[in-house]
């Protein structure tokens, strides 16, 4: 009796689900980019969503204009350059910043945002990386 009460409920409602989802097999579509030095890839299995899709590929974009330290004219590359002078940013710079506080005061100074100007000082891309002068770190 007590099998029947739980056991047969989950499986009707297993087949509900099953005639609800559909069975039909959908071709994946795909977007890729290459954003903050990565290649980004995007796939979804509704071909009625491929605005979602470019969304996706326009929110990386924008997000790298915002926070790349590599764009010239980004809210990041900004504030690096300002030496003590207050510039206007995106609220969404504002936002990331104020996490990255909150995580640097969460994990006692293990997350830091700031550590930017200290990696720079290693060419990761270099064939030979190499650990800089303790004077330049």
């Amino acid at each position: 009796m007590i099998l029947r009460k739980t056991v047969f409920p989950n499986i009707f409602l297993l087949i509900i689900c099953a005639f609800l989802t559909g069975c039909g097999k959908s071709e994946p579509i795909v977007k890729s980019g290459f954003y903050f030095d990565t290649i980004i890839s995007v796939t979804l299995y509704d071909n009625s969503k491929a605005a979602q899709l470019e969304h996706c590929m326009e929110l990386a974009e924008m997000y790298e204009h915002y926070f790349s330290t590599k764009i010239a004219d980004s809210d990041i590359s900004k504030i690096n350059a300002s030496v003590n002078t207050p510039v206007t940013v995106h609220d969404e710079t504002i936002e990331l910043l104020e996490k990255g506080l909150y995580y640097s005061k969460l994990s006692s100074g293990k997350f830091d945002v700031t550590i930017g100007k200290l990696t720079s000082l290693w060419d990761f891309q270099a064939a030979q990386p190499a650990v800089p002068d303790s004077n330049a770190i």
